[in-house]
């Protein structure tokens, strides 16, 4: 019984950094296309 605990525990570990990192990868994604909406000029007429 404590193999498959341990096995739940390990297998949710992964499914944390996996959404993790695609949190950190759409984060990253906003930052980019804010700075290059500022570099084109932004709301400048």
């Amino acid at each position: 019984m404590d193999d498959k605990i341990d096995a739940v525990g390990k297998k949710v570990d992964k499914i944390s950094e996996g959404l993790s990192r695609i949190m950190w990868m759409v984060v990253t994604g906003i930052v980019v296309a804010v700075v290059g909406f500022m570099i084109k000029g932004g709301f400048a007429p």
